[in-house]
This record gives structure tokens, sequence and C-alpha cells, in this order.
């Protein structure tokens, strides 16, 4: 069993579509039941918890092998700040799967990470990236730039504004 965060981002549909076609069963974090109906149709055990909320994820990560975490914020929105989301919910994210045993953690991070606290959003992703180096959970971190295709959040709404 794979744990997918970020599952209804489009990254993360894509992920747990590849995951599923490849066999793997996948358990898919949702915040609330609100989102489930972006999984319809999809393989996947829905979980409900939140990366601020340490004992979601601890039940979360229960019986799972593998983590995917996809979830991050790009605008900061009341409590979702990037310190919160990206660092703290890295960090709780982390715990959970060492507590578990995790065998393999994957993160999603940024091109262009940087220690500089100027740069609010890719510090931290820097700092996320950190604690995932420092893990005892055996990792891997793969920075994107910008995800576009069919159903993406970014071209589609830059391809609206062209036609307007």
């Amino acid at each position: 069993m794979i744990l997918a965060t970020g599952a209804t981002g489009y990254v993360g549909r894509q992920v747990i579509a590849a995951l599923a076609s490849g066999g793997h069963k996948v358990r898919a974090l949702l915040r609330s039941e609100s989102r489930a109906p972006v999984l319809a149709g999809y393989d996947v055990e829905l979980a409900y918890g939140d990366v601020l909320d340490p004992e979601s994820l601890r039940r979360a990560c229960d019986g799972v092998e593998g983590v995917v975490h996809l979830a991050g914020v790009v605008r900061e929105s009341g409590q979702a700040t990037f310190q919160r989301v990206n660092y703290e919910g890295t960090r709780n994210l982390l715990d959970a799967a060492a507590t578990a045993s995790v065998s393999r953690f994957v993160l999603a991070s940024a091109i262009g990470t940087t220690s500089d606290p100027a740069v609010p959003y890719l510090h931290s992703r820097w700092m996320a990236e950190e604690e995932t180096k420092r893990s005892p959970v055996p990792n891997v971190i793969v920075r994107f730039s910008v995800g576009f295709g069919e159903g993406d959040e970014f071209f589609a709404v830059l391809a609206a504004q062209v036609k307007l």
C-alpha cells in the first residue's frame, strides 16, 4: 500500500493513476469528504486527515509501505501558510512514516529551494527537504517546476486569459 498526499491535485491524480495501473494499492489522504468526488473512477482507498493533524497521519500511515508526499501550498491563505503546511506538514508526515516503519518516502519539492528566509515559499520547501534528508525513512526528493497537461490548473487558466 502506498499513501499519497495531495492526491486530488493535478500531479496527485496523475501519480495515483500511474501507481494503480502499475499494480500498486493506493491510499489517498483527503482533508475532507467534499474532495472525494475528484477521485471518482480512480482505484484508491480513501483516508481522511490533514498534514497538520499528526494523529490522522499515524492512522493514514498504518500498513503503508511507501509515501508519496505531494501536498503543499503555493499561496498562503489563513492558517494554510508555507511554514505550517509545506514544512510542518512534511515533518508531521515524516514522523508518522517513521513510526509506521514506512520503507520509502518520496517528497515533491520545487526547483529553486533556498535557505534564504526572504523567499518564504522556496524557504519552506528547502526546510522540508532538510527535514526529509534527516529522516530515518529512506527517501527521494523530486523538484518540480510547473506541471501542465489536460486538466491542469496553470495552463488552463492561462489559456482562458489568452482567449479573452
